[in-house]
């Protein structure tokens, strides 16, 4: 594991997937607003905030920009079929998507 990873994906054997779940929403949204610099109130960009059309408003370069930024910092790959709008529909689905990702391979000791 890169010493770089952010702290969500050496997440404690004590956190519950749900502690795990809300600390990668906390670094998606600090990706969004500092990285990205998208044009949203933080209190604004809640976990169920839609990410497109009349939510935090995201077109298809900014989500290409985040996939990218996200891949790289969990050093995780999206397959084909993930990248649909269920898996990006807000910043919980996906926190929950990496989650599951980081999980398959082992990365995640956090369990409920």
């Amino acid at each position: 594991m890169s010493p770089n990873m952010p702290s969500s994906a050496r997440t404690a054997s004590s956190m519950t997937v749900e502690d795990s779940v809300q600390v990668i929403i906390i670094e998606l949204r600090r990706c969004l607003l500092e990285d990205l610099k998208v044009a949203v109130e933080e209190e604004k960009l809640g976990p169920h905030v839609p990410l497109f059309d009349d939510g935090v408003g995201l077109d298809s370069i900014t989500l290409f920009e985040l996939i990218a930024i996200i891949e790289k910092r969990y050093e995780i790959t999206f397959a084909v079929e993930s990248l649909n709008s269920q898996v990006f529909a807000n910043l919980e689905a996906v926190a929950r998507q990496v989650h599951s990702m980081l999980d398959e391979r082992g990365t995640v000791e956090g369990r409920p």
